[in-house]
């Protein structure tokens, strides 16, 4: 494994790392404060994206092969190993895997990951986020994670409507309906007191939704309490070519809206939040980056 490009920002560093076998992947190390308070290391579970979600920066990225449990553990370890802190020795330490891939599609490989890091790091909190892809083995698998693990559990919910959900994919994958997933929220939350995080991604032409959408979400995630929706308004890093993020003032009004139906709202926190749960990372480093990591050849 060899660092081939590492981009620091004033809360977090981005690696582009060679594995062994020549491919390329993305994994980025994140911190709001002191490490030894709050840090956050975010992983990819595949190299490429079969689902290739209209708006995420990964769907420019060919779908090469998953990732193994060891290679996953492989890339924390590497961000730790240079920071000279044990995360042991943090207050907050997670693990996401909210990068390149969808989680689900990797089951077996990720959830064996869990088990090394906890291993390593027994008080290491976990948090995946997933499309919602439907695989029903798959999330019988997560909610059984769940009871065994310190695990946070976010899905994207990609648009308002079942027909605008399915429509956010460019693949044939097939996605859970949004009352299947607050009906995962709710096994969620009996099996660990936690809230279900959704993701939600604002988009321009929602302008003239507000005084509907939320009372469509509203019907379905019930009860308000065991949900948090994390108001998504993308970012310079992870997003598509040619997805244009929405105003502040609509992002605010919709931030507005869904906190009067009950929900707990927050913004899309690129650095993770104070809780097991929600944990955004930039999908992408830079905008040409996801063409760059189609090729190893730009790299050698």
């Amino acid at each position: 494994m060899q660092i081939i490009k590492l981009i620091h920002g004033n809360e977090y560093e981005r690696y582009v790392v060679r594995l062994g076998d020549g491919n390329v992947v993305e994994f980025s190390d994140n911190t709001r404060s002191l490490r030894d308070k709050h840090w956050v290391v975010c992983i990819p579970t595949q190299i490429g994206c079969g689902v290739r979600c209209y708006m995420c920066g990964s769907n420019q990225i060919d779908f090469k092969r998953s990732l193994l449990s060891r290679e996953m553990l492989n890339l924390v370890e590497l961000a730790v190993g240079r920071q000279g802190i044990s995360p042991d020795n943090s207050e907050f330490f997670a693990v996401s895997f909210l990068g390149i891939g969808e989680p689900t599609l990797n089951i077996n490989e990720v959830l064996s990951a869990m088990a090394l890091l906890e291993k390593n790091w027994p008080a290491v909190r976990m948090i995946i986020s997933s499309a919602g892809v439907n695989c029903r083995q798959s999330i019988s698998l997560l909610l059984q994670a769940a009871s065994r693990h310190n695990l946070g559990l976010q899905f994207s919910l990609l648009g308002f409507t079942d027909k605008e959900r399915m429509a956010s994919v460019k693949s044939n994958i097939k996605l859970i309906t949004l009352s299947r997933i607050a009906e995962i929220g709710r096994e969620f939350h009996s099996i660990t007191g936690r809230k279900l995080y959704l993701d939600l991604l604002v988009k321009p032409e929602h302008r003239g939704k507000i005084g509907l959408g939320e009372e469509e979400l509203g019907k379905i995630f019930t009860p308000a309490e065991y949900f948090h929706i994390s108001v998504n308004i993308g970012s310079k890093f992870g997003n598509a070519p040619g997805f244009s993020p929405p105003s502040s003032d609509l992002v605010r009004k919709w931030f507005i809206a869904l906190k009067q139906k009950g929900f707990e709202v927050a913004y899309h926190a690129p650095l993770g939040t104070n809780d097991v749960g929600n944990n955004g990372c930039g999908i992408v480093t830079c905008p040409q980056l996801a063409a760059d990591l189609t090729t190893t050849q730009k790299f050698r």
